[in-house]
């Protein structure tokens, strides 16, 4: 803070002095701008990087559409649950992705080895991703996120992912207020994930249980 009221100040108190200490002065002065200067080519340096980062995630947002479009050939609809499309795969996967209409995506090899109650579990928490629009708000945060470091990047878009899981399970708390059932029925889902070494990073584009 110091440093940038000083960087702030400095010049007009440097008109007093010299006009060459003042000239120098002049790169970090605030109150003028010209375009043809490094001011002009820093806002087109810029501008450049977030056009160039914008398109990118536009292709990737359409290229995801596009995956979601050919996912639903594979798919069925749940008998009894309209809302949730199954896919027949042996590797235990549940996961909510779709921007405009999110869709509760199910593979047939964890539904095999959920009991009533715990599918019900993953569906009330699939579903108020679903609700909340969270994957589209995922692939948002990730385009701001993508503006830091690499690191802190994937740091904050970790934590963001952390916290809707988080929101998804006090959703289903406030539905079914029994705690033991919802730990357990994670723990159950993370130990199946983990036998077929099921990677749980993060996706920019859909919320997985």
């Amino acid at each position: 803070s110091v440093v940038s009221m000083a960087l702030l100040t400095v010049p007009d108190l440097l008109q007093q002095y010299a006009s060459w200490l003042s000239s120098i002065a002049h790169f970090h002065h605030v109150y003028e701008f010209n375009i043809l200067s490094w001011h002009g080519l820093t806002l087109l340096l810029f501008c450049g990087f977030f056009v160039c980062l914008f398109l990118r995630r536009i292709i990737n947002a359409a290229k995801t559409s596009l995956d979601l479009c050919q996912l639903d050939y594979f798919s069925e609809v749940h008998k009894r649950k309209p809302a949730i499309s199954v896919l027949r795969a042996d590797i235990p996967l549940a996961f909510t992705s779709g921007f405009f209409r999110p869709r509760f995506y199910l593979t047939t090899g964890l539904l095999a080895k959920l009991t009533e109650q715990e599918f019900d579990m993953v569906e009330r928490h699939e579903l108020a991703h679903a609700r909340s629009f969270d994957p589209i708000l995922k692939c948002l945060f990730s385009f701001f996120a993508a503006f830091f470091p690499q690191a802190i990047e994937g740091r904050l878009n970790h934590t963001m992912a952390l916290v809707m899981e988080q929101n998804a399970d006090e959703t289903v708390l406030k539905q079914v207020p029994d705690e033991a059932l919802i730990a357990k029925t994670i723990l159950k889902v993370v130990r199946l994930c983990n036998a077929y070494n099921v990677s749980h990073t993060p996706s920019l584009v859909s919320c997985n249980f």
